[in-house]
């Protein structure tokens, strides 16, 4: 694959199936590989079913209220093999580690607090210790 395409939205709550779909045909239309998507609002246990049809994998980390929340979509396109991935039980970050073809790439998408919590939080992303199959 010569290049991807990678968007990051902060889409303040997507808990609707009209916003949900909205995000999912401005990603389409825009040719998305990969979303990052921050602020998702979905509630443990209650990630509503996301559209298929152009997106078939999603990571994601959420928290026991609607709110925080994050999300990592690929497009069913690309030829992505999940390796590890750690979610943050406050919802604040997901990190997922996987192949793209031959190519070992590692995908975060994060809400930051401040500086002191994005500085510790980033260092945590280096030690592959801390990931979970």
């Amino acid at each position: 694959m010569a290049s991807l395409k990678a968007i990051s939205f902060n889409v303040r709550g997507l808990n609707t199936l009209q916003k949900r779909s909205q995000i999912h045909m401005l990603l389409k239309k825009d040719k998305c590989d990969i979303y990052f998507l921050q602020e998702t609002h979905f509630k443990r246990g209650g990630v509503p079913r996301l559209p298929q049809v152009y997106f078939n994998k999603w990571f994601h980390s959420d928290f026991q209220k609607a709110s925080r929340g994050v999300c990592i979509g690929i497009s069913k396109h690309i030829p992505f093999t999940h390796l590890l991935s750690q979610q943050d039980p406050d919802g604040r970050y997901i990190s997922v580690k996987g192949n793209i073809g031959q190519i070992l790439v590692s995908l975060e998408s994060l809400c930051a607090l401040n500086k002191m919590w994005l500085k510790s939080t980033l260092s945590k992303f280096g030690e592959e210790e801390t990931l979970t199959p």
